[in-house]
């Protein structure tokens, strides 16, 4: 497989620059997905590439801001009318920093008690967050001639924290480059077509 640049493929509806000095950028569209291009350096070639897609969502996204004054956190708005704030796991920064060459130490540092990934469950429009303990966690359901665990029965999503010095493929993409949601925003009645924050967080 070859990393190529890869985007939305419908209608981009918002996008906005994170708040450390323009190091990546973050889109919406109506294609149902937030991603996230920042640049790929390796050795004297710098080329951008789409980096994550924290979001993977029901419905068409409308809006977005970058929120806090040193957090990698976001909120997004889509046809749904609810408001959902995420924040950037570990997995995530040390692969940024990988990639990018950009040094995120101190993102990291804070990260340490962050989730090292997410995934959303069936059904579900949530990212939801998945620590180091989660993904070692199995338990045994024994039945006369089967047994089996509760993960092989109710898997909840295919998150496996990865170690990438290049941008990822498209199913990485898909399945490891989520962030948890942290927090609902309700309230509105009709359609969300633009958020905004204070930019001191």
């Amino acid at each position: 497989p070859q990393v190529i640049n890869s985007g939305h493929f419908n209608t981009v509806e918002d996008c906005c620059w994170d708040k450390h000095s323009g190091r990546y950028l973050l889109s919406v569209s109506t294609d149902q997905t937030t991603r996230l291009h920042a640049e790929w350096k390796r050795d004297e070639i710098i080329s951008w590439h789409e980096i994550g897609r924290p979001q993977i969502h029901g419905y068409e996204m409308k809006c977005l801001a970058f929120i806090g004054s040193n957090q990698q956190r976001f909120v997004s708005g889509a046809d749904e009318k609810i408001l959902r704030v995420f924040e950037a796991p570990k997995n995530f920064l040390e692969n940024f920093s990988r990639i990018t060459k950009i040094n995120v130490d101190e993102d990291i540092a804070r990260a340490q008690s962050l989730p090292e990934g997410a995934n959303v469950p069936a059904l579900g429009l949530s990212n939801k967050a998945i620590f180091d303990s989660d993904e070692n966690q199995t338990t045994t359901i024994a039945n006369d001639e089967n047994p089996m665990t509760v993960d092989a029965l109710y898997k909840e999503g295919f998150f496996k924290a990865t170690v990438l010095s290049e941008p990822p493929l498209e199913e990485h993409l898909l399945q490891n480059t989520l962030w948890p949601e942290i927090q609902k925003l309700y309230g509105h009645g009709y359609e969300i077509i633009a958020v905004a924050s204070n930019p001191s967080g």
